[in-house]
Protein backbone atom coordinates (compact mmCIF):
# COMPACT_ATOMS: atom_id res chain seq x y z
CA UNK A 1 0.00 0.00 0.00
CA UNK A 2 1.39 3.38 -0.95
CA UNK A 3 2.22 5.77 1.87
CA UNK A 4 -0.53 8.27 2.55
CA UNK A 5 0.40 11.46 4.42
CA UNK A 6 -1.68 12.26 7.47
CA UNK A 7 -4.28 14.96 7.08
CA UNK A 8 -5.58 17.33 9.68
CA UNK A 9 -9.21 16.97 10.57
CA UNK A 10 -11.32 19.91 9.45
CA UNK A 11 -11.99 22.47 12.19
CA UNK A 12 -15.49 22.38 13.51
CA UNK A 13 -17.53 25.47 12.97
CA UNK A 14 -17.60 27.73 15.99
CA UNK A 15 -14.31 26.45 17.47
CA UNK A 16 -11.56 29.07 17.72
CA UNK A 17 -7.93 28.22 18.47
CA UNK A 18 -6.13 31.30 19.80
CA UNK A 19 -2.54 31.93 18.70
CA UNK A 20 0.21 31.83 21.33
CA UNK A 21 1.48 35.30 22.22
CA UNK A 22 4.88 35.51 23.89
CA UNK A 23 4.14 38.94 25.34
CA UNK A 24 1.07 37.56 27.11
CA UNK A 25 3.38 35.65 29.46
CA UNK A 26 4.28 37.15 32.83
CA UNK A 27 7.42 39.31 32.73
CA UNK A 28 9.22 36.88 35.08
CA UNK A 29 8.70 34.04 32.60
CA UNK A 30 9.81 36.17 29.66
CA UNK A 31 12.99 37.11 31.52
CA UNK A 32 13.76 33.43 32.12
CA UNK A 33 13.36 32.79 28.40
CA UNK A 34 15.70 35.69 27.61
CA UNK A 35 18.25 34.34 30.11
CA UNK A 36 18.21 30.89 28.52
CA UNK A 37 18.72 32.39 25.07
CA UNK A 38 21.20 35.15 25.88
CA UNK A 39 23.27 34.03 28.89
CA UNK A 40 26.84 33.41 27.63
CA UNK A 41 29.18 30.93 29.30
CA UNK A 42 32.21 33.07 28.37
CA UNK A 43 32.82 36.81 28.70
CA UNK A 44 31.52 38.83 25.75
CA UNK A 45 34.26 40.52 23.73
CA UNK A 46 33.37 43.56 21.62
CA UNK A 47 36.18 44.72 19.34
CA UNK A 48 36.63 47.07 16.41
CA UNK A 49 34.74 45.83 13.32
CA UNK A 50 36.87 44.07 10.74
CA UNK A 51 35.51 45.94 7.71
CA UNK A 52 32.61 48.38 7.62
CA UNK A 53 32.08 47.96 3.87
CA UNK A 54 32.38 44.19 3.62
CA UNK A 55 29.05 42.40 3.85
CA UNK A 56 28.83 39.48 6.24
CA UNK A 57 27.14 36.17 5.54
CA UNK A 58 27.32 34.95 9.14
CA UNK A 59 23.98 33.83 10.59
CA UNK A 60 22.27 36.23 12.96
CA UNK A 61 22.74 35.50 16.67
CA UNK A 62 19.85 34.87 19.05
CA UNK A 63 20.41 38.36 20.46
CA UNK A 64 20.23 39.99 17.03
CA UNK A 65 17.07 38.05 16.16
CA UNK A 66 15.31 39.07 19.37
CA UNK A 67 16.15 42.72 18.79
CA UNK A 68 14.23 42.63 15.51
CA UNK A 69 10.93 41.28 16.91
CA UNK A 70 9.44 44.55 18.17
CA UNK A 71 10.27 47.48 20.44
CA UNK A 72 9.14 45.79 23.66
CA UNK A 73 11.09 42.57 23.09
CA UNK A 74 14.07 44.66 21.96
CA UNK A 75 14.08 46.60 25.23
CA UNK A 76 13.55 43.53 27.44
CA UNK A 77 16.19 41.43 25.67
CA UNK A 78 18.79 44.20 25.93
CA UNK A 79 18.12 44.53 29.65
CA UNK A 80 18.81 40.84 30.28
CA UNK A 81 21.75 40.53 27.86
CA UNK A 82 23.74 43.43 29.27
CA UNK A 83 22.86 42.88 32.93
CA UNK A 84 23.57 39.15 33.13
CA UNK A 85 26.70 38.70 30.99
CA UNK A 86 30.34 39.62 31.66
CA UNK A 87 31.90 42.05 29.16
CA UNK A 88 35.59 42.42 28.29
CA UNK A 89 37.09 45.92 28.22
CA UNK A 90 40.76 46.64 27.59
CA UNK A 91 43.33 49.28 26.73
CA UNK A 92 44.24 47.68 23.42
CA UNK A 93 44.99 49.81 20.38
CA UNK A 94 42.15 51.93 19.04
CA UNK A 95 40.91 50.21 15.90
CA UNK A 96 42.39 46.82 16.82
CA UNK A 97 40.46 43.87 15.40
CA UNK A 98 42.10 41.35 17.75
CA UNK A 99 42.48 43.18 21.06
CA UNK A 100 39.76 44.65 23.24
CA UNK A 101 39.87 48.46 23.36
CA UNK A 102 37.52 50.68 25.30
CA UNK A 103 37.12 53.15 22.42
CA UNK A 104 35.49 50.48 20.25
CA UNK A 105 33.31 49.36 23.14
CA UNK A 106 32.02 52.88 23.85
CA UNK A 107 31.37 53.60 20.16
CA UNK A 108 29.56 50.32 19.41
CA UNK A 109 27.43 49.78 22.52
CA UNK A 110 24.58 52.25 23.20
CA UNK A 111 25.06 54.46 26.26
CA UNK A 112 21.85 53.26 27.91
CA UNK A 113 23.03 49.65 27.54
CA UNK A 114 26.48 50.30 29.04
CA UNK A 115 24.81 51.58 32.20
CA UNK A 116 23.07 48.17 32.56
CA UNK A 117 26.36 46.21 32.66
CA UNK A 118 27.17 44.78 36.11
CA UNK A 119 30.13 42.46 35.43
CA UNK A 120 33.29 43.60 33.61
CA UNK A 121 36.55 41.80 32.84
CA UNK A 122 39.41 44.27 32.37
CA UNK A 123 42.48 43.38 30.30
CA UNK A 124 45.35 45.76 31.08
CA UNK A 125 48.36 45.60 28.76
CA UNK A 126 51.51 46.88 30.45
CA UNK A 127 55.23 46.35 30.05
CA UNK A 128 57.66 44.92 27.51
CA UNK A 129 59.31 41.59 28.50
CA UNK A 130 63.10 41.28 28.57
CA UNK A 131 65.33 38.19 28.48
CA UNK A 132 65.05 37.76 32.24
CA UNK A 133 61.28 37.45 32.37
CA UNK A 134 60.71 41.01 33.56
CA UNK A 135 58.17 43.40 32.08
CA UNK A 136 59.17 47.05 32.20
CA UNK A 137 56.10 49.21 32.74
CA UNK A 138 56.48 52.59 31.05
CA UNK A 139 54.77 55.95 31.33
CA UNK A 140 52.88 55.19 28.12
CA UNK A 141 51.21 52.22 29.79
CA UNK A 142 50.08 54.45 32.65
CA UNK A 143 48.55 56.97 30.24
CA UNK A 144 46.66 54.27 28.34
CA UNK A 145 45.34 52.83 31.57
CA UNK A 146 44.22 56.28 32.66
CA UNK A 147 42.12 56.57 29.49
CA UNK A 148 40.56 53.20 30.16
CA UNK A 149 39.80 54.20 33.75
CA UNK A 150 38.14 57.44 32.65
CA UNK A 151 35.82 55.51 30.32
CA UNK A 152 34.93 52.97 33.00
CA UNK A 153 34.09 55.52 35.67
CA UNK A 154 32.19 57.77 33.25
CA UNK A 155 30.12 55.24 31.31
CA UNK A 156 29.88 52.04 33.39
CA UNK A 157 27.65 53.30 36.19
CA UNK A 158 26.17 49.92 37.15
CA UNK A 159 29.32 47.80 37.69
CA UNK A 160 29.11 45.47 40.69
CA UNK A 161 32.05 43.11 40.06
CA UNK A 162 35.21 43.34 37.97
CA UNK A 163 37.98 40.86 37.26
CA UNK A 164 41.36 42.11 36.06
CA UNK A 165 44.24 40.51 34.18
CA UNK A 166 47.58 41.98 33.17
CA UNK A 167 49.18 41.15 29.82
CA UNK A 168 52.52 42.29 28.38
CA UNK A 169 53.27 44.04 25.08
CA UNK A 170 53.99 40.68 23.44
CA UNK A 171 50.45 39.53 24.09
CA UNK A 172 49.13 42.86 22.81
CA UNK A 173 50.93 42.40 19.49
CA UNK A 174 50.24 38.66 19.29
CA UNK A 175 46.86 37.64 20.73
CA UNK A 176 47.82 33.96 20.54
CA UNK A 177 50.44 34.47 23.28
CA UNK A 178 47.78 34.95 25.93
CA UNK A 179 45.95 31.84 24.76
CA UNK A 180 49.09 29.74 25.25
CA UNK A 181 49.69 31.26 28.68
CA UNK A 182 46.15 30.43 29.72
CA UNK A 183 46.56 26.78 28.72
CA UNK A 184 50.02 26.46 30.32
CA UNK A 185 50.22 28.83 33.31
CA UNK A 186 53.78 27.69 34.10
CA UNK A 187 55.26 29.45 31.07
CA UNK A 188 55.63 33.16 30.31
CA UNK A 189 55.80 34.04 34.00
CA UNK A 190 56.67 37.71 34.25
CA UNK A 191 57.64 40.07 37.03
CA UNK A 192 56.34 43.61 36.69
CA UNK A 193 59.05 46.26 37.19
CA UNK A 194 59.51 49.90 36.25
CA UNK A 195 56.69 52.39 36.78
CA UNK A 196 54.75 49.96 38.98
CA UNK A 197 53.72 52.71 41.38
CA UNK A 198 52.25 54.71 38.51
CA UNK A 199 50.25 51.74 37.26
CA UNK A 200 49.08 50.91 40.77
CA UNK A 201 47.96 54.50 41.29
CA UNK A 202 45.86 54.46 38.11
CA UNK A 203 44.28 51.12 39.00
CA UNK A 204 43.51 52.42 42.48
CA UNK A 205 41.92 55.53 40.96
CA UNK A 206 39.71 53.34 38.77
CA UNK A 207 38.61 51.21 41.70
CA UNK A 208 37.97 54.24 43.90
CA UNK A 209 35.77 55.76 41.21
CA UNK A 210 33.79 52.54 40.75
CA UNK A 211 33.56 51.84 44.48
CA UNK A 212 31.78 55.16 44.89
CA UNK A 213 29.00 53.66 42.77
CA UNK A 214 27.97 50.01 42.97
CA UNK A 215 31.22 48.01 42.80
CA UNK A 216 31.23 45.25 45.42
CA UNK A 217 34.05 42.88 44.46
CA UNK A 218 37.39 42.89 42.63
CA UNK A 219 39.18 39.78 41.40
CA UNK A 220 42.78 39.66 40.23
CA UNK A 221 43.54 36.84 37.81
CA UNK A 222 47.18 35.97 37.19
CA UNK A 223 47.93 36.04 33.48
CA UNK A 224 51.62 35.44 32.80
CA UNK A 225 52.75 37.79 35.60
CA UNK A 226 53.31 37.63 39.32
CA UNK A 227 51.53 40.63 40.70
CA UNK A 228 50.46 39.81 44.24
CA UNK A 229 52.80 42.65 45.17
CA UNK A 230 51.18 44.86 42.57
CA UNK A 231 47.72 44.22 43.99
CA UNK A 232 49.02 45.01 47.47
CA UNK A 233 50.15 48.41 46.17
CA UNK A 234 46.67 49.04 44.84
CA UNK A 235 44.97 47.99 48.07
CA UNK A 236 44.63 50.69 50.70
CA UNK A 237 42.60 51.10 53.84
CA UNK A 238 40.09 53.50 52.29
CA UNK A 239 39.16 51.14 49.45
CA UNK A 240 35.78 49.71 50.44
CA UNK A 241 35.85 46.75 48.06
CA UNK A 242 37.02 43.22 48.82
CA UNK A 243 40.00 42.15 46.69
CA UNK A 244 40.76 38.53 45.79
CA UNK A 245 43.86 37.05 44.15
CA UNK A 246 43.08 34.00 42.02
CA UNK A 247 45.42 31.77 40.02
CA UNK A 248 44.90 31.05 36.33
CA UNK A 249 44.99 27.34 37.14
CA UNK A 250 41.42 27.80 38.33
CA UNK A 251 39.62 25.92 35.54
CA UNK A 252 36.68 28.31 35.46
CA UNK A 253 38.80 31.35 34.69
CA UNK A 254 40.98 29.52 32.18
CA UNK A 255 37.76 28.69 30.34
CA UNK A 256 36.63 32.30 30.59
CA UNK A 257 39.93 33.53 29.19
CA UNK A 258 39.64 31.24 26.18
CA UNK A 259 36.13 32.49 25.60
CA UNK A 260 37.18 36.13 25.64
CA UNK A 261 39.59 35.39 22.78
CA UNK A 262 37.29 33.27 20.61
CA UNK A 263 33.73 34.44 21.12
CA UNK A 264 33.41 38.07 20.01
CA UNK A 265 29.82 39.30 19.86
CA UNK A 266 29.27 41.78 17.04
CA UNK A 267 26.49 44.30 17.67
Amino acid sequence: MAYQPARLAPRKSGSVQEAFRFLDLFSEIRNKVYSLALDHEHPVSIKSPRNHRKKTTAPATAFACLLRVNKQVNKEAKGVFYAENTFVVGNGWWGSKTQENHQAFISRVPKECISLIRHVHIIMFAGEPDNFGRCLAKERDTKELKGLGTSLVKHFSGIEMISLTVGDETSRQNPHTNSVANLMPGILRRTLVGDVQGLAWEVRTILDGLAAKKLKEIRWLEDGMTFAEFSSLVQHEELKVEMKLLEWKDEVYVKSARGSQSNPICL
